[in-house]
Formats: C-alpha cells, structure tokens, sequence
C-alpha cells in the first residue's frame, strides 16, 4: 500500500523526520521530490519556495505525406513549441507554455480540441508538413516550474538536513539520471563532486541569484 506523507517534522531549525498515513518516521535527513506538490509539503515546515503547477497539453498526430519517423527532438522557443517523431508513423508537438493556477490534483485528463489546433498552428511554421497531419489526440500533464525554469536541488534554507529536488520545469526526465548521482553525492560526501549544483541551491531566488542563459533565443 502507498504511503501518504502529510508533514515534515521539524525541530530546532532541523529535519527530524516525517509523518504519514501509516505513523511517524524518523530521519535527520529527507528529501522532498514531489514536483508539483513540493510547495505545500513545504511550507507547513516553514519553508516556502516559488514552485508553481502548470498544466500543459499535446498533441499526437498521424504522420502526413512525406514525413518520416526518426529524427531528433527539437525545442523552439520562437513558436513556443517543442516536437519530435513518435515512432516511426506519428509526430509529438508540444506546448512550450502552459497555464498556472492549476490543481495538480484536479486539473483537466482530456486536451481541448481549440488548444491543439492553436499549437498545431504554431508548430507549423517550423514543420509546415504538420498543417496536413492528422491528429491523433490528445494528452495533458502538470509541470512544476520555478521562476527561472531551473530545478531546486540542495538544501531548503534554514531546515538543517532538509533536501529539494523538485522545480524541474519539464526537464525532469531528461535529467534524471545525472540529478539522482549528483544528489547522492551531496546527501553523502556532502557535495556534488561529479558537477558543481550550487547554482541550483534553493534559496537562489531569495537571494536575488536566479540563474540566466547566457544567450537569449531570438525569434524570426
């Protein structure tokens, strides 16, 4: 059965452990990883960081004459989309933007038939072979964003032994990997020796230290 984990113990500027539908559990070190439902676990420890739901939508469309599968995925921020070949006989497009205010709880399972073809639109001016695609449907998600679509990764500000690892923006799964290595040696050499994270400390934002592209995309 899954365990419910309704609050962080917290004493004397320190993590003492957690408490869920199943007991107490004691630990002085916890790390928080529950995307978009970060920020309410957090701040009934007194800690609060800009993490907000995003609901985001895609599109699944039939190939049209003359595309192919394969390819590399691509992100263009110019139309504000991103796409990439589904298998050898269907193309993703997605939507560089979503809307904030959702409930990552309750937010809509069925993608609106307005929306996609808006993003089909956009998506178009890159691939203009999308505009005779067929599609498929639709699928929706929440993303957990922070200001500068960065993730959080290190320890929360004033809680001793408390970690975030959250605020991926939609990068998540890509980054995973080095992500999971990374915090493994923070939480147990007590840095990051395979790259340095400092950067991604979470109280990055209070500090007036967000981090910047060095380079700003420009549209056509």
């Amino acid at each position: 059965p899954r365990t419910e984990v309704s609050r962080l113990r917290v004493g004397g500027g320190q993590i003492r452990g957690v408490a869920t539908n199943q007991g107490s559990i004691d630990a002085p070190v916890v790390v928080v990883a529950v995307g978009p439902w970060s920020r309410p676990l957090l701040r009934q420890a007194g800690c609060d960081v800009p993490i907000e739901p995003e609901y985001h939508q895609v599109a699944i469309l039939k190939n049209a004459a003359g595309m192919k599968g394969g390819g590399c995925a691509c992100i263009d921020s110019g139309s504000a989309t991103y796409f990439r070949s589904d298998g050898t006989d269907k193309f993703l497009v997605g939507d560089f933007y979503g809307e904030r205010g959702v409930d990552p709880d309750n937010f809509p399972q069925r993608a609106s038939d307005e929306s996609l073809e808006t993003l089909i639109e956009r998506a178009s001016r890159r691939v203009p072979a999308l505009e005779n695609a067929e599609v498929l449907r639709g699928v929706t998600g929440i993303y957990d964003m922070t200001p500068d679509s960065r993730p959080l990764l290190g320890e929360a500000p004033g809680i001793k032994g408390l970690h975030l690892c959250a605020g991926f923006s939609g990068m998540g799964f890509k980054i995973s990997p080095a992500v999971g290595l990374v915090m493994s040696e923070l939480l147990l050499d007590g840095q990051a020796k395979t790259v340095d994270i400092s950067s991604f400390q979470p109280g990055r934002f209070a500090e007036g230290k967000p981090i910047k592209a060095q380079y700003e995309y420009q549209d056509d």
